[in-house]
């Protein structure tokens, strides 16, 4: 019966703990890009504000 369990239940505890990954990696990749947008941004204002 305990093997039983440890099938059905460690496809659930991997999948949950890649997906906590994944999500992490995502937010991650998402504050990256707003950073870099931003960043580009200000460039683009001072680069308008000296002309």
């Amino acid at each position: 019966m305990t093997a039983i369990e440890f099938v059905l239940l460690t496809p659930v505890l991997f999948f949950m703990i890649f997906a906590t990954v994944q999500f992490g990696l995502y937010f991650f990749a998402d504050h990256v890009a707003q950073a870099a947008a931003q960043a580009g941004a200000r460039k683009a204002r001072a680069t308008a504000d000296e002309n």
